[in-house]
């Protein structure tokens, strides 16, 4: 029979750094993603607001942990609410360990969230994969208001060979038009930069998304705090593209066995006849085939017009992703407050 214990705060941040709890579920797991790592959770839970409260649900069978989910409660307005730890700048959130897609352990912790709701708290589960036992078991609940998101993989080595006539065009114009910039004497060069030269390509990285862009949705100081954690752990890397030692394109990726995930591109608004971020995009899926990667996710497919057009032009394959949200059927007790009047960011 399997059991939900609930973890919070402290217990919760203990949980996920320890080697014999989450580390050892992770390393159980061959379907779990960067996001899931400890690394990866133990940063956003060092970093959360005040009103924030980390939690880890934890299933067991005799009293051994088989699977987690991590989370974060945060009580606004005289009610709590809970999400994914790391939402929404993880592209993949699911539950770790060798029963992860176990029916038993899935649904046990699917009825813990219905108990916090059942208390007057509201549960949303962004981007789960429909593939995973968690996303097909909360999209078949009728409770649950959800919505799906398709999101793409480029499994590498890519077969250009194999793309329509009209694709094939496409790339050969494009790498003509590089390969005539170098002949003309051009300097164009790419670095892969990890470890201590990771943070300086993460401000390049900002500056190219500011000046085409904006500012990051996520707050960027504290994805700039979660990135110096997966330095430290070796599981991201920034490639650069450069011409005449001036940046054109960036993409972060994060690592996880013979799987890579690209979390963020940037590219210069300057250059976009030369299609930097396809040059970077063809870079990055050969130097990954010939370091023994198998595939490229690319995460979430924006709405903007174009996006599926991008993806298919490297014969990615596309899956889906569920976020729902389970809310209380009646209003919770409202609590008295204290208002305070906080300057912006």
């Amino acid at each position: 029979m399997t059991s939900v214990r609930i973890l919070r705060g402290l217990d919760a941040r203990r949980f996920l750094a320890a080697p014999d709890h989450w580390q050892r579920l992770l390393a159980d797991d061959r379907y779990a993603t960067p996001y899931q790592s400890s690394a990866w959770l133990s940063a956003w839970a060092g970093h959360l607001p005040p009103t924030a409260t980390p939690l880890v649900l934890v299933a067991e069978e005799a009293a051994r942990p088989v699977a987690a989910l991590a989370l974060v409660r945060e009580h606004l307005y005289g009610r709590g609410r809970i999400t994914p730890l790391g939402a929404p700048t993880a592209d993949y959130i699911r539950p770790v360990g060798r029963r992860a897609d176990d029916i038993d352990a899935v649904s046990a912790l699917v009825e813990t969230l219905a108990g916090f709701v059942r208390d007057g708290e509201s549960v949303r589960l962004s981007d789960v994969p429909l593939s995973s036992t968690l996303g097909w078991y909360i999209a078949s609940q009728r409770e649950w208001r959800r919505t799906t998101t398709d999101c793409a993989a480029v499994r590498l080595p890519v077969h250009y060979g194999q793309l329509s006539r009209d694709t094939r065009r496409s790339h050969q114009r494009r790498r003509r038009a590089w390969r005539d910039l170098v002949d003309g004497g051009h300097q164009v060069r790419i670095d892969r930069c990890s470890g201590s030269a990771l943070l300086p390509a993460w401000d390049i990285l900002l500056d190219l998304h500011r000046s085409r862009w904006g500012a990051l949705p996520a707050a960027e100081a504290q994805l700039t705090d979660v990135l110096t954690h997966a330095a430290s752990s070796g599981a991201a890397f920034i490639e650069v593209l450069r011409m005449n030692g001036v940046p054109l394109a960036a993409q972060l990726c994060l690592t996880r066995h013979r799987s890579a995930y690209s979390l963020l591109t940037a590219m210069s608004d300057g250059y976009r006849d030369l299609a930097p971020g396809h040059c970077l995009l063809r870079w990055l899926a050969a130097t990954l085939y010939r370091d023994g990667y198998e595939v490229l996710d690319t995460g979430r497919i924006r709405p903007e017009e174009g996006q599926r057009r991008y993806r298919r032009q490297y014969d990615s394959v596309i899956a889906s992703t569920v976020t729902a949200d389970l809310v209380p059927t009646t209003p919770a007790r409202r609590t008295p407050a204290v208002a305070t009047l906080q300057g912006a960011a």
